[in-house]
């Protein structure tokens, strides 16, 4: 069975969380090490392919794009 990824399910915002909680597509693995650990499962890459660019990911930082612009921005 092939599961569809929902944007919807994106938070707002700079972070891969909101007031809710996190992003389903946000983790942490065991690879990479601290601060180089964080994944994306709606990219499908982690910190530790970045290659060649810093990735946040282990910070919660959005490598996505989606639903950060100012108009969905939580104060």
């Amino acid at each position: 069975m092939c599961r569809i990824k929902s944007i919807n399910k994106i938070p707002k915002g700079l972070y891969c969380y909101d007031e809710n909680g996190t992003c389903p597509y946000w983790s942490l693995s065991k690879k990479g090490g601290i601060q180089n650990n964080g994944y994306c499962a709606y990219l499908k890459v982690g910190d530790w392919e970045s290659d060649g660019w810093i990735s946040l990911l282990w910070d919660s930082v959005k490598e996505c794009g989606l639903n950060t612009n100012d108009d969905d921005l939580q104060e």
